[in-house]
């Protein structure tokens, strides 16, 4: 867990504002290698740079995980909405935060995933 703003740790970060019961914000940090075998399954295709169609597939991405996420705390009774993701290029840009940061590290058989969650929740009116 990690105090106060968090900095992007890997060359494409995909960052989703969340509101609602909770509010703070998830980010998907990953390499350009990884992001284009990611996006390549994504579109279906080979992708060779980084360019708007890649950039497309990682938004898509981000929506994707964020989205499940989102799901199984509706069920849990805690509501929540997405903003649409933001994508941001290079290492050490901060980034603020509303809360601690939880960094989930995770390996695909595409490359390393780096998942930060930095959410707190909003007391009842």
């Amino acid at each position: 867990m990690r105090q106060g703003n968090t900095y992007t740790t890997q060359e494409l970060t995909v960052i989703l504002g969340i509101s609602g019961h909770l509010q703070g914000l998830s980010m998907y940090g990953l390499s350009v290698m990884t992001a284009l075998k990611l996006g390549g399954i994504l579109k279906g295709q080979e992708l060779l740079q980084l360019d708007d169609t890649l950039l497309e597939a990682m938004g898509e991405l981000g929506n994707r995980i964020a989205a499940q996420a989102a799901e199984l705390l509706e069920r849990a009774g805690v509501e929540c909405e997405l903003a649409t993701p933001r994508l941001m290029q290079g290492v050490g840009t901060e980034v603020p935060t509303v809360a601690p940061t939880l960094l989930v590290p995770v390996n695909t058989d595409v490359g390393k995933l780096s998942i930060e969650v930095s959410l707190r929740r909003l007391q009842a009116a």
